[in-house]
């Protein structure tokens, strides 16, 4: 678990699959207003994040990108802060 608070704003928690991997498995973060939003990460066999969920399963972030993790297009972006891009890179 990786953690980044700014305090009155917001609070950001990483969730990894375990503890000595770099594949996220899911982001739980809260605004001012102490509201909690959860998004689900779904990988690639290498890890690499090609999808994003909300708690109902509705696609909110859908990438594609080169072998090496260059941005190739945004399938169905929306305005969601979705700040991990090639594994470990936070």
């Amino acid at each position: 678990m990786i953690q980044e608070t700014i305090p009155n704003q917001h609070c950001s928690l990483y969730i990894y699959t375990d503890q000595n991997s770099y594949e996220p498995l899911a982001w739980i973060g809260t605004n001012g207003n102490q509201e909690q939003h959860i998004r689900y990460y779904h990988t690639d066999l290498n890890a690499y994040q090609e999808e994003l969920t909300d708690t109902n399963g509705e696609l909110l972030w859908e990438y594609s990108f080169q072998l090496w993790g260059k941005y190739i297009q945004a399938i169905k972006p929306e305005p969601i802060e979705q700040n991990l891009r090639y594994q470990g890179n936070i």
